[in-house]
């Protein structure tokens, strides 16, 4: 791929792949908060292995609580590196 493109792929495709893949992740490490359609309450069941862990006092809702931070840690280094690039054009 030419230096011209790369750009435009990376925001285009791959950031939204990377992100959104790390989203999922935090999903399902940590409790994602109710959410509520035509007046009838949702949970994620996928999102709440720290919540439903901790219930049970396992000890794996500190692996999953540290994970969680990873994953916004990431989530902010992604961010970074996608405004950081063409002298920060996307930084809004």
């Amino acid at each position: 791929m030419d230096e011209f493109t790369k750009p435009a792929y990376f925001e285009l495709v791959y950031m939204l792949c990377l992100m959104q893949t790390n989203l999922n992740k935090l999903y399902i490490a940590c409790e994602s908060p109710d959410y509520h359609v035509s007046g009838r309450r949702f949970t994620d069941p996928t999102a709440a292995r720290s919540t439903q862990y901790a219930e049970q006092a396992r000890t794996a809702t500190n692996v999953y609580a540290r994970k969680t931070f990873e994953y916004f840690e990431e989530d902010w280094n992604l961010t970074e590196r996608f405004h950081s690039m063409l002298d920060r054009k996307w930084d809004q």
